[in-house]
C-alpha cells in the first residue's frame, strides 16, 4: 500500500495532466484575450485612420464645391477605406472656425467576452479638420508651356487644374486671407513684358532698322479695250487626287504625328465661258515708293547673364539680356491679388518653342522676392505675419536646350540639368518652398528625379500621368497651402 501511494505522488505524467486540466481555462483566456486585444487594437486603429482620411475629403470637397459633403459620399468614403463596415457617420461643419468633425462607429466580435454573454463591442472615432488659414501666401505658378504642351491635350488639361488651383487658393482670400498670385509661362525664354524698358536691371538692345524707301518706275502698257470675243467651252473630265502617307516628327522631345490620308477623285463638269482677249495701248512710265527691310523691335523677351548669374537672384548691376529677333512664352504675370488677372494668363497661354527650365525656376524666384526685377513680394504680411512664397514648377518634359549666353540654342541636356538644379538650391536658400510636377508620357526618369530633388521634400514632388492626375497635384499643392489639417 505504501508502495502504492509512494509510486503515485513520484508520477508525474499524472501530475501534468491534472495540472493542465486545472490551468486550461487560464490558458484558453490568455490566448482568447491576447487575439482580442490584437484585433481591438487593429480595427480602432484602422477606423481612426479611416475617420481621418473622411473628415479630409469633406474638407476637400467643401473647398471644391462649395457646400458640405452628403453623408452617403461620406459613407462611401469610408467604405473605400476600411476592411470592415463603418457605420452612423455624423459630419458637422463648424462655419466660424471653418472646421469640420465627423464621428463614426464599428462593432468587434470577441472571443473571451463571449462566453460572459457580450460578445460584440462598439467603437467609436473622433477627427477634426480646419480649413483656417494663418499665413499670408505669395505664390508663383511656374508652367511649362513648350511646344511639346500641345501634344495629348496637356495644354487644355494645364488651363484647366491651374484654374482649379486659384479657385481653391483664392477661397481663402475671400475668408480674409492675404492671398497674392504669380504667373510664369516659360519655355527657351521667358517675357517680361515691353513696360519694363528702362529698369535699371535690364539691358535692352536698339531696335534694328533696316527698312529702305525708294522710287521704283517701270514701263507699263494700260488696257484701252477688248477684241476677239468668244465663248469657250469645254468637256467634263475627272481629276485623280492622290494620298499623303502620313509621319511622326519630333519636337521639343514630343512625338507629334499625322495620320495617312486616303486620295480622292474629283469629277469637274462640262461648262462654258464668254472669253475676250485685251487690246493695250502706248506704254506709260508707271511710278511708286518700294520699302525693304524691316523694323526689329524688342518684344519683352530675356536670355541669360553669364555664369553664375544666371542661376542667382542677385547682382543686378550686371543686367539681365533682352534679347532681339527671338521669339518667347506669354509674359510673365506679376504677382497680384486680383484672381481674374492669373485666370485670364492661364487662359492665353499656347505652345511655344523648346524646354529650359533653369529659366521657370529663377524667373518664378524672382517674382517671389522683395527686391529687382519685380517688387510686389511683401516684406511683412498683415499684422506682422510671415509671408509663405511657394513655387509651384510644373514641365512635361526634359531639358532640350541649355545657353550659349546670353541666348538658348545649345543642346548640352548635362548643363542644362545642372544649371536646374542649382537654380533649385538658389531658389531654396530664398526661403521659397518649392512644389514640382512632372507631367505626361515624356518624362524620363532622369528628370523625375530632378524634379524630386529640387522639391523642398520629396513628398512635394507629383508626377501625372494623365489630366486627371494633374488636377488632383494641384489640388493636393493647394490644399497643402490651405492648411487643410487633422486638428483631433
Amino acid at each position: 500500500m505504501l508502495a502504492s501511494i509512494k509510486n503515485f505522488l513520484s508520477d508525474r505524467m499524472g501530475n501534468f495532466a491534472m495540472a493542465t486540466v486545472i490551468a486550461f481555462p487560464a490558458i484558453f483566456g490568455g490566448v482568447a484575450l491576447s487575439i482580442d486585444l490584437t484585433n481591438t487594437l487593429r480595427v480602432q486603429s484602422e477606423l481612426q485612420d479611416a475617420n481621418d482620411t473622411a473628415v479630409l475629403f469633406a474638407a476637400r470637397y467643401f473647398k471644391e464645391n462649395r457646400r458640405v459633403p452628403p453623408r452617403v459620399e461620406v459613407q462611401k468614403f469610408l467604405d473605400a477605406n476600411s476592411s470592415f463596415r463603418i457605420v452612423n457617420p455624423r459630419l458637422v461643419f463648424d462655419p466660424e472656425r471653418i472646421e469640420f468633425t465627423l464621428t463614426s462607429q464599428t462593432t468587434v466580435n470577441t472571443m473571451l467576452m463571449r462566453y460572459f454573454r457580450n460578445n460584440r463591442t462598439t467603437y467609436n472615432a473622433l477627427s477634426k479638420a480646419n480649413l483656417g488659414f494663418s499665413e499670408t501666401l505669395e505664390f508663383a505658378l511656374a508652367l511649362d508651356t513648350t511646344e511639346s504642351m500641345a501634344a495629348e491635350g496637356r495644354m487644355d488639361a494645364l488651363k484647366v487644374a491651374a484654374n482649379q488651383f486659384l479657385d481653391t487658393v483664392f477661397d481663402a482670400q475671400a475668408q480674409g486671407a492675404d492671398v497674392k498670385g504669380a504667373i510664369v509661362p516659360f519655355a527657351q525664354y521667358v517675357n517680361v513684358g515691353t513696360r519694363m524698358r528702362g529698369q535699371s536691371w535690364l539691358q535692352v538692345p536698339r531696335n534694328i532698322d533696316t527698312r529702305v524707301t525708294t522710287r521704283q518706275c517701270r514701263m507699263e502698257a494700260p488696257v484701252i479695250g477688248q477684241t476677239n470675243c468668244r465663248n469657250e467651252c469645254w468637256p467634263a473630265e475627272t481629276i485623280n487626287h492622290p494620298g499623303s502617307p502620313g509621319g511622326c516628327t519630333i519636337r521639343d522631345g514630343a512625338e507629334f504625328c499625322s495620320p495617312p490620308s486616303p486620295g480622292w477623285t474629283e469629277n469637274r463638269p462640262a461648262g462654258c465661258e464668254n472669253r475676250c482677249d485685251n487690246v493695250y495701248g502706248a506704254e506709260v512710265e508707271v511710278c511708286e515708293n518700294v520699302t525693304t527691310g524691316e523694323l526689329i523691335t524688342w518684344q519683352g523677351c530675356v536670355g541669360s547673364r553669364a555664369y553664375p548669374l544666371n542661376v542667382q537672384d542677385a547682382n543686378y548691376r550686371t543686367r539681365i539680356p533682352g534679347l532681339l529677333s527671338v521669339e518667347c512664352s506669354k509674359e510673365i504675370q506679376p504677382l497680384t491679388a486680383t484672381k481674374s488677372l492669373l485666370v485670364n494668363k492661364i487662359n492665353e497661354l499656347t505652345p511655344w518653342g523648346a524646354t529650359y527650365l533653369p529659366e521657370g525656376v529663377m524667373w518664378g524666384t524672382r517674382v517671389l522676392t522683395t527686391g529687382a526685377p519685380y517688387t510686389e513680394a511683401a516684406t511683412r504680411g498683415r499684422g506682422n505675419r510671415p509671408v509663405r512664397r511657394v513655387l509651384v514648377l510644373m514641365t512635361d518634359g526634359v531639358n532640350t536646350l541649355s545657353p550659349d549666353f546670353p541666348t538658348h540654342n545649345n543642346a548640352d541636356r548635362a548643363l542644362a540639368d545642372q544649371y536646374t538644379r542649382e537654380a533649385c538650391v538658389e531658389a531654396k536658400a530664398k526661403t521659397m518652398d518649392i512644389f514640382t510636377i512632372s507631367f505626361g508620357s515624356g518624362v524620363t526618369a532622369p528628370v523625375r528625379q530632378l524634379l524630386q530633388e529640387c522639391a523642398s521634400h520629396p513628398s512635394q514632388y507629383f508626377h501625372a500621368a494623365n489630366a486627371s492626375a494633374l488636377s488632383d497635384a494641384f489640388s493636393d499643392i493647394a490644399d497643402a497651402l490651405l492648411n487643410i489639417r487633422l486638428t483631433q
